[in-house]
């Protein structure tokens, strides 16, 4: 009995992880081994600068997947631009952070016009590559994101999961912790990672350097999402691939980004605005009921692809033996 009911634990537990979609122009992970992109997401912000601080203390480049909005409130635009001064790259995570899986194809292609014009506008380019909030972009959003836009999609295989500890002091050292049992166990010989932290939570964001020192003692190097991807996708549209993937050695200051020649879109639609950045994992708050069957809905087909019937089955047999 005591060894069905830690079954049923794990069972659920697994069911309670959201899957991120993927599809052909959807990217995990860095194609050379030995590589990291650290990655932020639902910035700029005001902890942003600190940030830069802390990586251009440690020369290594990181990948800002940043929102229209956040890009257009406060001090978002001079952020935004000290971190591609700086060298590091920027990518899309859509205007409004809504997710996509609960869209017309017409208010995605919106959401990322929207997110492209706010990026041109503050640095001059278009990026090429995109993050949907919370990984949800099913075919949907895959034909319009990849297809109609051109855009590359990027996903991740190391998250700090730090928008769970919001409010939680006594937690806010599991930022660290989640990232360092996915990093401890690997091999730089065969692995790479693309990370997932925010640099909306100001806890997050203090605890990067104690993150940086941890990768780097098992030997990987930082790269950008171009660079691990060894260049064969552009970081922006209208230039070719700025550099290619550096040799496994230490970390490398970032290099400065191409400046394109193309002009910004007009956006089709205006989506409906969700209140706030909210983070991969967690459920939006604008329309919460209207969307919750969709997304439960969404994450038991993405959890009935990974496991089929097997699982069940073993739950099912272990339970009337």
């Amino acid at each position: 009995m005591q060894f069905k009911s830690i079954i049923l634990s794990i069972a659920l537990s697994v069911a309670c992880v959201s899957a991120q979609d993927d599809g052909a122009g959807f990217f995990f992970k860095c194609d050379a081994p030995g590589t990291v992109a650290l990655t932020f997401d639902d910035g700029p912000s005001d902890f942003t600068p600190e940030l830069l601080t802390t990586l251009k203390t440690a020369e290594i480049p990181a990948t800002f997947f940043v929102l229209g909005k956040s890009i257009n409130a406060g001090q978002g635009k001079a952020a935004l631009k000290a971190a591609f001064d700086a060298g590091h790259q920027i990518a899309l995570h859509s205007n409004t952070h809504a997710d996509m899986n609960t869209l017309t194809a017409k208010a995605i292609q919106s959401e990322y016009e929207l997110n492209i014009k706010a990026v041109e506008d503050t640095i001059g380019v278009r990026p090429k590559m995109a993050r949907p909030p919370y990984g949800n972009c099913n075919a949907n959003c895959a034909k319009v994101l990849t297809g109609t836009m051109g855009l590359s999609i990027i996903q991740w295989n190391c998250d700090s999961n730090d928008w769970q500890y919001e409010g939680k002091v006594n937690e806010y050292g599991k930022v660290y912790t989640n990232m360092e049992a996915i990093i401890n166990p690997s091999n730089p010989k065969t692995d790479s990672f693309i990370t997932l932290q925010h640099d909306i939570k100001d806890y997050s964001v203090q605890m990067t350097p104690k993150i940086i020192d941890m990768i780097k003692a098992k030997g990987y190097q930082f790269v950008t999402v171009e660079q691990c991807l060894s260049g064969k996708i552009p970081a922006y549209d209208g230039k070719a691939a700025a550099t290619k993937a550096p040799a496994q050695t230490t970390a490398k200051a970032p290099l400065k980004a191409p400046q394109p020649e193309a002009q910004p879109e007009t956006p089709s639609e205006t989506p409906k605005i969700v209140e706030g950045p909210a983070p991969e994992n967690e459920v939006p708050v604008a329309n919460a009921e209207e969307k919750s069957d969709k997304v439960v809905a969404n994450s038991a087909e993405k959890l009935s692809s990974i496991f089929g019937f097997t699982l069940i089955g073993l739950i099912s047999g272990l339970l009337m033996y």
